[in-house]
């Protein structure tokens, strides 16, 4: 059996980096989502999620890039993949920067709120900034291959 891919294996591994995100995210969330919106999950709870979600993550990239590595030919990065590469690298770094900020100003109007005696939006405990925190490195991640996949879409 043949199978050939159509894509580099730059842009194929590029693929498999958002395919990996995106399933390893909706695993994640999915998982907090059905304890309920309004819970939290017990620190037990919450340390199984987090295992099983890194054994995900780590099963499925074998299982992708093994494939991507079996079915494609590797080739030199040339200028146009250096410059697709910092392109994008420079949207996710504003992107995590960006969501970083906004998680700290969260935290503080939270303070805030709470010294005046205001109702908050949302709480602020230590799981609801990891939430958030993995929110903005996923973004992050996500629009990086997003933007070099539009790049090598483009053709430039």
């Amino acid at each position: 059996m043949n199978i050939q891919i159509s894509a580099t294996r730059r842009e194929a591994l590029i693929w498999g980096t958002l395919a990996v995100d995106v399933l390893v995210a909706l695993y994640y969330f999915g998982s907090i989502a059905a304890q309920g919106l309004g819970g939290e999950l017990s620190e037990p709870a919450l340390v199984g999620l987090v295992v099983r979600t890194v054994v995900l993550a780590i099963v499925a990239s074998v299982v992708i890039f093994g494939a991507i590595h079996a079915l494609t030919r590797a080739e030199p990065m040339d200028e146009r993949d250096y410059r697709f590469q910092a392109r994008a690298n420079t949207v996710g770094y504003y992107v995590l920067a960006v969501g970083v900020v906004a998680v700290i100003g969260h935290i503080i109007m939270h303070s805030v709120a709470g010294n005046i005696g205001a109702p908050t939006i949302f709480r602020t405990s230590p799981a609801t900034v990891v939430h958030l925190l993995i929110v903005v490195l996923v973004a992050s991640s996500v629009l990086r291959a997003a933007v070099q996949l539009f790049h090598y879409r483009r053709g430039g």
